[in-house]
């Protein structure tokens, strides 16, 4: 069986949308939106809140879907990736009861982006007791789907770890980012 080697070839100066991403793209998402995606990462135990945003820090430099925005230049839209330090990476931590999770999370997911004009993802740190926090990615669908899920959590634990202990992990970002499979 042969090996298939991904490999990330030339991009042009304007890149296209996928075919997933044009047909999510144009939605109305300004007051809000039923479709925005919520990831949610359950933390027991304490949390080291800087770590975590120099983690955050770190998954935003590694993975450029997190740096993208969406304007569209003669109707059509496009994706442009920006610098890492571009990107606003507020973590607000949040008091919420436990009872009332589900209703936090449903208000912050149902906030609308503007894709065209700013990057369609936000991060929240919910705690709902001493030792037990909730982590929460709400993206705007063209941004994020259930494939990117896995490598985010995956990355994002693996720095937090690096950076629990005092360090800074690999800056090495993936060869193949999302754009990439966009080109083909």
């Amino acid at each position: 069986i042969a090996e298939t080697v991904l490999d990330a070839g030339p991009r042009p100066d304007r890149i296209p949308l996928s075919p997933i991403q044009s047909h999510l793209w144009g939605e109305p998402s300004g007051t809000g939106s039923r479709r925005n995606r919520i990831l949610t990462v359950v933390l027991s135990g304490a949390v080291d809140v800087p770590a975590l945003r120099a983690a955050l820090g770190d998954l935003v430099e590694r993975h450029e879907m997190l740096r993208t925005f969406y304007p569209e230049t003669d109707g059509v839209g496009h994706q442009v990736v920006v610098p890492a330090d571009r990107v606003h990476r507020d973590l607000p931590v949040v008091d919420v009861a436990g009872d009332r999770l589900g209703d936090y999370l449903t208000g912050v997911a149902a906030v609308g982006f503007r894709p065209a004009v700013e990057v369609p993802v936000r991060m929240h740190l919910v705690r709902t007791g001493a030792d037990e926090h909730v982590l929460a990615f709400v993206a705007h669908p063209v941004a994020l789907d259930e494939f990117s899920v896995q490598p985010l959590v995956r990355d994002l634990a693996a720095a937090y770890l690096t950076r629990i202990d005092g360090d800074a992990p690999d800056p090495v970002a993936p060869a193949v980012q999302y754009v990439d499979h966009a080109l083909r």
